[in-house]
């Protein structure tokens, strides 16, 4: 983890984060989310994450779904109300489960990773440092690549694979079909098709019949 702090506190823009970290921040915050909620309930959390429990049980953060705002250059799928303690789903915008499940995610992924640019009143978040939320590429890539590590963790990719028949003892037997497996993964992890593909590919998995092709 790299930062730079100046006279005005943290340049957002010089927030560096290494992928291993974000994964390895993901991970670390679903395993607190899966003892908290045994601790709390008594029974396992579900499989795919629920990711709002996950944000409630974590953050005390509700999760509701209304029209947002749209302009012609940028589609809002979501943001974040700290004043309000919630975050805001556009349903129209989010027109499926896996894209609903991704965008909540990449909002945990503010919570989790960029503290910074809140303030907090006795340990709960109740606004932002400035006056509005910061608008920088670099920490909207940490959170969707946080996102996609909570909701897909590698070791449970892998787990997966092996289920699948696709995994030997220390490689992949052969690429992913998605035609064949893609729907299977999507229900498993809870991701669209999109997210999916790059998750895999930023996982360096080979894969078949590909719809947006990533490399």
């Amino acid at each position: 983890m790299k930062l730079r702090i100046g006279k005005k506190g943290i340049s957002i823009s010089a927030f560096k984060l290494t992928s291993a970290e974000i994964e390895q921040q993901a991970v670390s915050d679903l395993l607190n989310y899966h003892r908290t909620f045994l601790s709390r309930y008594g029974k396992k959390a579900i499989n795919p994450l629920d990711v709002e429990s996950f944000i409630k049980e974590l953050w005390n953060i509700e999760v509701d779904y209304d029209s947002l705002p749209q302009s012609d250059n940028e589609e809002i799928l979501g943001l974040f109300e700290p004043d309000k303690q919630r975050i805001i789903i556009d349903p129209k915008a989010c027109n499926n489960k896996g894209r609903t499940s991704f965008t909540v995610a990449h909002e945990a992924g503010h919570l989790s990773l960029h503290s910074f640019l809140f303030v907090f009143n006795n340990g709960k978040i109740t606004g932002w440092k400035n006056a509005q939320p910061p608008a920088d590429k670099n920490i909207e890539k940490q959170a969707d690549l946080y996102a996609a590590s909570l909701l897909a963790p590698e070791r449970e990719i892998y787990d997966f694979l092996r289920e699948k028949g696709l995994l030997g003892s220390n490689s992949i037997t052969s690429p992913i079909d998605l035609l064949i497996h893609g729907s299977s993964f999507q229900d498993r992890f809870g991701l669209s098709r999109q997210a999916l593909e790059i998750r895999l590919s930023r996982l360096k998995l080979p894969m078949l019949n590909k719809k947006y092709g990533y490399d």
